[in-house]
């Protein structure tokens, strides 16, 4: 019974998760860059 529960539990926040996403309710932030790293993207400079 409280496996149940989890597994429902789960799949409701998973699906109201992806609806705010599509309605643009939940803002994602960028992705974390590390200061000083090396960015793949940009040409070695010479």
């Amino acid at each position: 019974m409280f496996l149940k529960f989890q597994i429902d539990k789960f799949s409701l926040g998973f699906s109201a998760k992806e609806m705010m996403k599509k309605r643009g309710w939940l803002k994602i932030p960028p992705a974390y860059r590390r200061t000083g790293a090396i960015d793949s993207e940009q040409e070695p400079q010479v």
